[in-house]
């Protein structure tokens, strides 16, 4: 049980660190989108993290 601890816990740790930095918006988009590996930058206006962005807050896209 112990490996298997050692070997989950790190990965999961990982996982909940990068969700915790993306609901703070401790990094901005292009910063997510190299993390992501997904290419170049789409506009704001177009983003997917903007339109959920707008609907969290109430705010008007």
């Amino acid at each position: 049980m112990e490996k298997i601890l050692t070997v989950s816990l790190p990965i999961f740790a990982l996982l909940f660190s990068g969700y915790g930095a993306g609901r703070l918006r401790l990094l901005n988009e292009p910063a997510v989108v190299g993390l992501n590996g997904t290419g170049r930058a789409r506009s704001a206006r177009g983003s997917s993290a903007t339109r959920f962005c707008c609907r969290s807050s109430g705010a008007r896209c």
